[in-house]
């Protein structure tokens, strides 16, 4: 077989730019700039070349360094007034000249900034001298064309939901784009329906969409998720408000004396460290002064006091307007559950990427179906951090699609690891694509595999339909279909297998009751807050990054604690009720045999013969522990049968 190295094959196909295609359009792209005339708020008209700000930079050279990737499609949020449009418009219109038969795309949010831009870019174009040789521009109706064949089009999104901006690009072919403020659309069907126009396979698409940040939720969010998780076709890259220069307060201004004089707090150096982490920038107390004064300045006038943990006065849509990280530029309507700080450190410390992936092929019968390494990202159903331990007690959480919500449309289950003192996360299933009798049958593999487990099911809704297929399985597996289950390799397979009693918390005698679990309002509650405790003091090891993300759309009104908007909370709700089963009926026993999740480690770092030592001395411990209950026992007896004869 013929080995073909990646970046070679990426240059040959045209897929990507060389570097030296690069250098050769960055050496144009100054120029042109140069040229380039705007209308600044802070210096009136002024040239672009020569005057970009930090932001401005990163945004160019993210999209080099993304075209020799071979990326052709950039997303960038931001905060306010950073001029990320401002560049992103003659970045569009150079490419759209230099590439004959180019078929361009502004498109604004309003109908006023569309003629903006329009006028814009006419009049800057008109400005470009003729040693340039810069390809003649004609406007029309609905934009312009150059020269050589290229055009250009201005669209209107729209920030109402309207049957025009629902069919936004629609009857149109597009190979170049600046979408600006994709927050404020108004359809959510605007972007779906505008990337259906975009063509997929010409070398030299460009595709630039820039916003700021907006509600969890939004179409904004919605497209920022998505750039991160498809980072081989997509790259997002965010740009703060300390990517400005003027962003600072100098020291010899009298507000540095009132902004800057205290030293950051425990909250301002976590930000700042974060940065720089992030980032690469390192913010100085001149920025530090400027971004007190824009997002808290009640906080800093005389005699005010300071939290030593951060300003809790400080106002979340401001924040937004001027985020330190790209977590910020998005707010909830609500007041977020988890805190985003908890949630970060957990990312960071628990959170991992190396998995197996795996697809359910479901093809008609339990018996007959496949499960196989997933092709690509987009087939994953099933997420595995660990296999299968002998020794190990499992519990598979699972919430069917409508099953705790009737807006999640999506199934999934959580295989969690259970110790004394932590649950662990070691296998995540999820995927819309399942019908119920097809979710028992994911059920059913994975407490076959991981063998000594117990199931916990939501049976809401179409809950019920899942626990009456995963009965029947069961008792079939045991009968007329053994002797064709056992050729398969799968005897035994519902050995120790149990299931989730369920019992209020107040019982007296617990597990007294119907089997699976219905989330009502009220106990949802218990749930979640039961999440949150174990979030915070490290009881819970996540390792799905989806988790995280899913936990940070999740706000609470009064009484109600769900995922902001349309968004899903069902990989959570699931997790939230493995701990449940974890705590009423599994928790007790491990406590009582000591099985710590410290204890664990340790036993994996040992050796075969200190493994065998520790056991025999665990063995001989419980033994002789059982040997003097018993004596006591006897003693107590005898104590109550010479009581009885006095």
């Amino acid at each position: 077989m013929v080995e073909v190295h990646t970046s070679n094959y990426l240059e040959e196909t045209g897929i990507a730019w060389s570097a030296n295609k690069v250098a050769a359009y960055r050496d144009v792209l100054l120029e042109f700039l140069n040229c380039w005339t705007i209308a600044s708020k802070e210096r009136g008209n002024m040239v672009l070349g020569g005057n970009l700000n930090g932001a401005q930079s990163r945004v160019v050279e993210a999209i080099f360094d993304g075209l020799q990737r071979g990326i052709h499609d950039f997303k960038f949020g931001k905060g306010r007034q950073q001029g990320i449009s401002t560049i992103c418009r003659p970045f569009s219109t150079l490419w759209i000249a230099l590439h004959p038969g180019a078929r361009g795309a502004f498109v604004l949010d309003t109908s006023t900034h569309m003629q903006e831009a329009r006028e814009e870019i006419e009049h800057a174009v008109s400005l470009i001298p003729k040693r340039l040789r810069f390809p003649a521009w004609t406007s029309n109706r609905y934009g312009g064309r150059f020269s050589n064949g290229s055009n250009v089009t201005f669209l209107s999104a729209g920030t109402r939901t309207t049957t025009a901006s629902s069919a936004l690009g629609r009857g149109r072919g597009v190979n170049v784009v600046h979408a600006s403020e994709i927050g404020t659309w108004g359809a959510p069907e605007a972007v779906v329906s505008f990337e259906k126009s975009l063509a997929k396979e010409w070398e030299n698409r460009l595709y630039l969409w820039e916003s700021t940040g907006r509600n969890v939720g939004s179409i904004w969010w919605k497209v920022w998720q998505d750039a991160l998780a498809n980072d081989l076709e997509e790259m997002a890259t965010f740009t703060g408000w300390w990517g400005i220069e003027t962003n600072r307060i100098p020291r010899a201004s009298p507000l540095f004396e009132r902004y800057g004089r205290l030293a950051p707090t425990a909250k301002e150096k976590m930000r700042m460290a974060e940065v720089e982490e992030r980032y690469g920038h390192e913010i100085s107390p001149e920025q530090l002064a400027w971004i007190r004064k824009e997002t808290n300045p009640r906080a800093f006038v005389d005699g005010a006091e300071i939290d030593e943990e951060g300003f809790d006065a400080e106002d979340d849509y401001q924040v937004r307007e001027d985020p330190w990280t790209e977590e910020e530029m998005f707010t909830t309507d609500g007041s977020n559950f988890f805190a985003g700080e908890a949630l970060t450190k957990v990312a960071k410390a628990q959170c991992s990427d190396d998995f197996a992936s795996w697809t359910y092929y479901p093809n008609g019968a339990f018996l007959d179906m496949r499960i196989d390494r997933a092709p690509s990202r987009r087939d994953i159903h099933l997420k595995v951090w660990q296999e299968p331990k002998p020794d190990a007690t499992y519990i598979v959480a699972a919430d069917p699609a409508y099953g705790a919500n009737e807006r999640n449309d999506r199934s999934a289950a959580q295989v969690l690891r259970c110790y004394a003192d932590r649950i662990e996360q070691v296998a995540e299933f999820a995927s819309n694509r399942f019908k119920t009798h097809e979710f028992a049958w994911v059920l059913a593999s994975l407490m076959g595999w991981y063998k000594n487990t117990r199931l916990m099911l939501e049976i809401n809704g179409p809950g019920n339909a899942v626990w009456l297929e995963y009965s029947s399985l069961k008792r079939i597996m045991n009968t007329y279909l053994r002797k064709e289950a056992e050729e398969k390799g799968l005897k035994d397979f519902f050995v120790n297998a149990k299931t989730y009693l369920y019992s209020r918390p107040d019982a007296l005698i617990p597990g007294i009751g119907s089997v699976h679990h219905k989330t009502t309002g009220a106990n949802k509650v218990f749930m979640m807050e039961r999440v949150r405790d174990f979030v915070a003091n490290a009881g819970l090891i996540i390792r799905s990054r989806e988790v995280i993300e899913e936990m940070r759309v999740i706000t609470r009104n009064g009484d109600s604690i769900e995922a902001e908007g349309s968004d899903h909370d069902d990989r959570v709700l699931a997790l939230a009720m493995g701990i449940l089963c974890w705590e009423q009926q599994e928790r007790p026993r491990l406590i009582g045999l000591g099985q710590t999740y410290e204890l664990e480690q340790a036993r994996g770092r040992m050796s075969l013969s200190d493994q065998y030592e520790m056991m025999t001395k665990h063995h001989l411990n419980r033994y002789f522990q059982g040997r003097a209950a018993d004596r006591a026992a006897e003693v107590r007896v005898a104590q109550r049968m010479a009581w009885r004869g006095r």
